[in-house]
């Protein structure tokens, strides 16, 4: 059930417990004569008499009180009907009492309620019993009376002869056997007739602590419910939260690979794995910001000497091991200050950082020979050392012309740019990248 539809559910019903509370009460008339009460009468032992009887007005108690004794007294009584039988009144609110006198214009009388308290009720000793009392005037007149429960109090010599304090001695009504309505304390000598009309007892059908605690409790255990319904629904989109955090961050990872590896497809060569230009044009200009790499730069370009006779001879897929031998030979002397690049075709570009283009001519005279040994081809090598400040494709160029002068010596040597006299230099019609053996 949603949210929405149980509050309403709930709000209907406390509407309609409350209306039902407040507009249909409780009532329970005593009847003077039947199955569930007693009526009769009782007095003192010092000379009063009474007589009870119930006629068409109603109970009618005829009471002779003298004062021959310390406490005299004459009482109309009202007692529950069955052995060990009592009746729980806390549901009570109020008492309406019809009732006159005949004989005296007015008279005190009071009203007490005998309550069984656990602990302190004895069936041997009647009195044993709570007094909860209520003083009230009668006159000639018929008139309704009404009492609530803050009308009745315990007296306080019941309440010292059973051991409670006066002060802590609460009326209570929920084990009630009797009742009665008896003269006031202080009686004077008199004949009078007690006339009850009616008894009434008005209440709610549910005590209203139980109704408002119900209704409390209901309301409460409601909101505990959407508390934790709420915690659970919270609990569940942190973990739908968390589980698409941890999708995102995966699917982030992959495209960071996946970018990494399109990245390095766009920077290197796809058959031997070195660099293209793309990527060492790239890597040149990061190597440039680290400081023990940017203070020297040296170019050498290499190119296969009678690369198209390798592969006319012996086929193609022969010439791309020769690469493929070459970038692994490549790799396998780089140390961290040196770039390998297949420039294009059988052209290789080294980038020396840190070296002059002495160190470099000794570095590439070096390989060539490594190169002629283990992989069984030449290569002609062109070095020259770049100019502060200049252009990286003027210095390709000077390093191109180096390799151009190699090929032009016979192929299968190293020659520095500045080995080639300027003479030889202003005839270099055309770069050795379009050179073709």
């Amino acid at each position: 059930m949603r949210l929405e539809l149980q509050i309403l559910v709930l709000l209907l019903l406390s509407v309609a417990m409350l209306v039902f509370h407040h507009l249909v009460p409780r009532t329970m008339v005593v009847g003077f004569s039947g199955d569930y009460w007693e009526f009769s009468s009782s007095h003192d032992e010092a000379g009063s008499e009474s007589c009870p009887q119930v006629t068409d007005r109603g109970a009618e108690l005829k009471m002779d009180v003298v004062n021959s004794s310390k406490d005299p007294y004459a009482a109309a009584l009202f007692r529950r009907i069955g052995d060990n039988t009592a009746m729980n009144l806390d549901w009570f609110t109020k008492i309406s009492l019809t009732a006159y006198i005949e004989g005296r214009e007015e008279e005190y009388f009071r009203i007490q309620f005998r309550n069984r308290i656990p602990g302190i009720y004895n069936d041997d000793d009647p009195v044993s019993r709570q007094y909860n009392e209520a003083l009230f005037e009668l006159s000639e007149s018929p008139q309704t009376l009404e009492f609530s429960k803050e009308h009745f109090h315990v007296p306080g010599w019941w309440a010292e002869e059973y051991g409670q304090g006066f002060d802590d001695s609460i009326a209570s009504f929920n084990q009630v056997d009797a009742f009665e309505i008896i003269t006031g304390s202080s009686v004077s000598e008199t004949e009078v007739t007690l006339v009850v009309e009616e008894i009434k007892l008005v209440g709610h059908w549910i005590p209203p602590i139980v109704l408002y605690r119900t209704l409390l409790s209901s309301w409460m255990i409601l909101a505990l419910g959407v508390v934790l319904q709420k915690s659970l629904d919270l609990r569940q989109a942190l973990r739908q939260s968390a589980e698409r955090e941890n999708r995102l961050r995966s699917l982030n990872v992959s495209l960071k690979s996946q970018a990494t590896t399109l990245s390095q497809l766009a920077q290197e060569d796809a058959l031997t794995g070195l660099l293209n230009r793309r990527g060492i044009t790239q890597r040149i200009h990061e190597a440039m910001l680290r400081e023990e790499c940017s203070t020297q730069i040296s170019l050498a370009l290499l190119d296969i000497d009678n690369f198209k006779i390798v592969n006319d001879k012996h086929g193609h897929n022969f010439g791309d091991d020769v690469l493929t031998d070459l970038s692994k030979l490549f790799s396998f002397r780089e140390n961290g200050c040196e770039l390998f690049a297949r420039w294009g075709g059988e052209e290789f570009l080294i980038v020396f950082f840190a070296r002059s283009g002495a160190e470099a001519r000794e570095y590439c005279e070096d390989l060539r020979t490594q190169i002629q040994n283990v992989i069984g081809i030449t290569c002609s090598f062109g070095v020259c050392e770049a100019m502060p400040e200049e252009p990286f494709h003027d210095a390709l160029e000077r390093a191109d012309r180096a390799m151009y002068e190699a090929k032009s010596r016979g192929r299968n040597k190293v020659v520095a740019y500045s080995e080639i006299t300027p003479r030889t230099n202003m005839g270099a019609s055309e770069p050795a990248s379009q050179f073709t053996g």
